[in-house]
């Protein structure tokens, strides 16, 4: 609620006799004669369509906040992967091209994962079955020792 002079302003929200949920910007505004306040100008505007899109702009806003926040997260996790399988390969590998060779499979094999969750229409729901399936193919094609995958 706001005034200017001697107007008054703001939004409420009202439940009609429908049981319908509207939201109103109203002005009420003293008219003067000589004076004195002589009438009450009220002048109301529905405004629900605004107000709900607004809110769904603010749901989006704080869904996409989460949503860079967690992809920091993750591109911080994966290079920390990336270092520790290189140190593992390091340990049982003698050759650098065959430790090069191992660790570009297990990267490749993060991002089909990565892409998978990508590509999902929801991202906020995921079915494990569903992406264990998916990959089982793919990850066993990346596979450059025949008795493990990576």
């Amino acid at each position: 609620m706001y005034k200017s002079e001697d107007s008054v302003a703001g939004e409420i929200k009202i439940i009609t006799l429908k049981n319908n949920t509207k939201y109103l910007h109203y002005t009420l505004k003293p008219l003067y004669k000589d004076g004195k306040v002589v009438k009450r100008l009220h002048i109301v505007h529905d405004i629900t369509e605004d107000y709900l899109n607004r809110q769904e702009i603010i749901k989006a806003d704080a869904e996409k906040t989460v949503l860079v926040k967690e992809v920091h997260h993750r591109i911080k996790n994966n290079l920390q992967t990336i270092t520790s399988l290189i140190s593992l390969e390091e340990r049982f590998e003698t050759s650098s091209d065959e430790i090069i060779d191992v660790t570009k499979s297990r990267i490749n094999s993060l991002a089909l994962i990565h892409e998978s969750i990508y590509n999902e229409a929801n991202m906020n729901y995921i079915s494990i079955q569903q992406f264990f399936n998916s990959f089982d193919d793919k990850l066993k094609s990346l596979a450059t020792h025949p008795y493990y995958i990576y």
